[in-house]
C-alpha cells in the first residue's frame, strides 16, 4: 500500500497515511497521484509568480508538511497558475505557516 501525495510505503492492512492523512492505494501511477479535486486535499495558493511558490515550498519542506504542485513548469513559462495542494489534514498548520512568508515577492 502507498500513500499517494508523500508516496510512502505501508504494510498491508494499513489505510490510511498517518502523517498525510490521505487514504492509501494499491501502487502508484499517475491515475493514483493527487489532485487538486480530491476532497482529502486542499488548494493553499495559486500564483504564477516563482520566487513566493519556491518560499512556500520550502516552508512546508522545513516542516515536514506534504504537498505537490500542479502546472509549475507551465507557470514559468506563460501567465497561468500553479496549485500548490497540501493534504486536508495539514491544511490549517499549512496555512498558519505561510502566513509569514514574504508574499510580496516579485519574480520581475
Amino acid at each position: 500500500m502507498f500513500c499517494p501525495v508523500c508516496q510512502s510505503e505501508f504494510r498491508a492492512g494499513v489505510v490510511r497515511c498517518e502523517p498525510c492523512g490521505a487514504a492509501l492505494v494499491q501502487s502508484l501511477s499517475a491515475e493514483s497521484l493527487p489532485t487538486e479535486a480530491d476532497p482529502e486535499m486542499t488548494v493553499i495558493l495559486r500564483t504564477n509568480n516563482q520566487p513566493l511558490l519556491a518560499a512556500f515550498e520550502s516552508v512546508l519542506t522545513a516542516a515536514g508538511i506534504p504537498f505537490f504542485v500542479r502546472g509549475e513548469e507551465a507557470a514559468s513559462l506563460m501567465p497561468i497558475n500553479a496549485v500548490l495542494v497540501v493534504p486536508k489534514a495539514h491544511s490549517e498548520a499549512a496555512l498558519e505557516l505561510l502566513e509569514g512568508v514574504d508574499s510580496t515577492a516579485d519574480d520581475d
